[in-house]
């Protein structure tokens, strides 16, 4: 089994039947092909969140605080498909709950969810209501999401810590899973032990206002105070400024590779070239005059050495 999975595909390694085409040409088409394939993928994903996000939106302003809103609460939280939040907790029955310590746990949660991860609530989780598999399991690949913004190498033994999780093979289909959902995009490599991160899904961003209570971080950084740091998007966005950057000099090594691999092939190309257009003048001179060509090759057999060793006899019979 090959070290390296691809997940693009979640393939565990090269398909031994599978030849390789000869074509650069069907090379392109493949690559073209797989990338339209890719981007489909990405835009009916995109429109399935969407639409369940809408769906519990919906739902969720209609309702009024109580039992029913803690249900759509639990229900979407347990859901696949939605991984964003910031919208649902400005929404006026989620608010209003606030105002109810037994109803207001619910919309922390659902903070967790929009803006932390595992640990957080682990820290807090005697005063938050309990997680289901499906709730854990969501929780846990956002975290991944958040890891994955900050590096584009995660170590395993750090998400297992972080996350938890007791063996490789639990946490690579944690990861196989999130890439399906399209939360990052990326290769697991089990002979590194590593996660190497091609992209990631942003997640929501908590805003500060005036008023609010705030204080500096180790790091010099607001956030809100007893919270968790709220100004994580410049580092995010730093991290992404390097990662395009890191990506745009690969494309820019990339091109200069093919720009030479074409100017070495055309060079070849031409000398090729010269070399039949030669063959074929040597070709044509010989089918058009082959008693000249004839007595060109005669002349070549005979060197000068062999002049003087031709006997006198020889040499008159060679004047007449």
């Amino acid at each position: 089994m090959a070290d390296l999975y691809d997940l693009d595909h979640i393939k565990l390694g090269p398909d031994p039947n599978q030849h390789q085409s000869s074509s650069s040409e069907q090379s392109k088409d493949s690559l073209g092909s797989k990338d339209r394939l890719k981007t489909v993928n990405r835009l009916s994903a995109f429109n399935k969140t969407n639409h369940r996000l809408e769906y519990y939106l919906t739902l969720i302003r209609s309702s009024k605080p109580g039992i029913g809103l803690i249900k759509l609460i639990e229900d979407l939280l347990s859901s696949s498909g939605v991984y964003v939040f910031s919208e649902i907790l400005e929404s006026k029955p989620l608010v209003a709950s606030s105002e109810n310590p037994d109803h207001a746990i619910y919309r922390e949660l659902l903070k967790i969810f929009a803006y932390g991860t595992w640990s957080q609530y682990r820290d807090r989780q005697d005063g938050l209501p309990a997680l289901n598999q499906a709730q854990t399991k969501k929780l846990k690949q956002l975290t991944v999401a958040s890891r994955a913004s900050q590096s584009k190498i995660i170590p395993y033994s750090e998400l297992l810590e972080s996350l938890e999780i007791s063996t490789v093979q639990e946490l690579e289909e944690l990861i196989i899973d999130a890439i399906y959902s399209d939360l990052l995009e990326g290769k697991l490599d089990q002979k590194r032990q590593i996660l190497e991160v091609d992209s990631f899904m942003g997640r929501d961003v908590e805003l500060i206002f005036e008023n609010e209570d705030l204080e500096m971080d180790s790091g010099g950084v607001l956030k809100r105070k007893g919270g968790t740091n709220v100004l994580e998007l410049r580092d995010r966005l730093q991290n992404w400024f390097d990662n395009v950057g890191g990506v745009i000099d690969q494309l820019d090594q990339y091109i200069q590779s093919i720009k030479t691999s074409e100017l070495e092939s055309e060079k070849l190309q031409q000398k090729k070239n010269d070399e039949i257009r030669e063959t074929l003048e040597d070709l044509a001179l010989s089918c058009t005059n082959p008693q000249r060509n004839q007595r060109s090759k005669d002349h070549k057999k005979i060197s000068p050495g062999d002049h003087q060793q031709l006997k006198p006899s020889e040499s008159n019979q060679s004047v007449a």
